[in-house]
């Protein structure tokens, strides 16, 4: 790795040095390609690549570099940033990658260059989108969707009942005896008026 670098070096002497080795969170230097570990967490909503972005821009907290022209020293493990829930763009980009790569995307992390309006989340020239205004709607058209609601909720919660277990061929055999037996005092009550 030590011999990449160096020949890195001599070959593009003007360009910013590679981020090969950083330090963990445990003092150690560790290989960059090392720290990004695909993980499969047990939320099917975050086994999509927009939803996984929301969930790492709402629960991590972007905590902007000292120096933003420099490589971050520090990279820690996405445990790491799980538990502290704060981390500059590099982690942020980390953590991101290891769930995508989790999911089964194909994700990298790139290091480059940003306009300072987004290394410092500056979203002041950023336009609020407007509010969509509402339909007014007629009162019957209103119950017929709070009808449709309850119904829908009332199906949704309610205790199903059991199936119904009762065999037809038992039933048709109560009904066949009853019908026989119909027939027979039937029978008697003719052979008591013939008599």
């Amino acid at each position: 790795m030590e011999d990449f670098r160096r020949q890195f070096v001599q070959v593009f002497p003007d360009r910013r040095p590679l981020l090969l080795c950083p330090m963990n969170e445990c003092g150690v230097r560790k290989f960059v390609c090392t720290t990004i570990t695909p993980c499969l967490l047990p939320y099917h909503k975050l086994y999509n690549m927009n939803s996984c972005a929301k969930f790492v821009a709402d629960f991590i907290t972007y905590l902007p570099l000292a120096d933003p022209t420099k490589i971050p020293d520090l990279l820690p493990s996405s445990a790491s940033i799980v538990r502290t829930r704060h981390g500059d763009s590099l982690d942020m980009a980390v953590f991101l990658c290891s769930l995508l790569r989790g999911a089964r995307y194909q994700a990298y992390v790139v290091s480059g260059y940003a306009p300072k309006w987004i290394t410092t989340q500056d979203q002041s020239n950023i336009e609020v989108p407007k509010r969509e205004e509402k339909k007014v709607q007629h009162r019957g058209e209103l119950e017929a969707k709070e009808k449709k609601v309850a119904k829908v909720t009332e199906n949704k919660y309610m205790v199903k009942q059991p199936p119904n277990l009762e065999s037809k061929f038992s039933k048709w055999v109560e009904e066949d005896k009853k019908k026989k037996r119909r027939e027979k005092s039937k029978l008697t009550k003719r052979e008591r008026h013939n008599i």
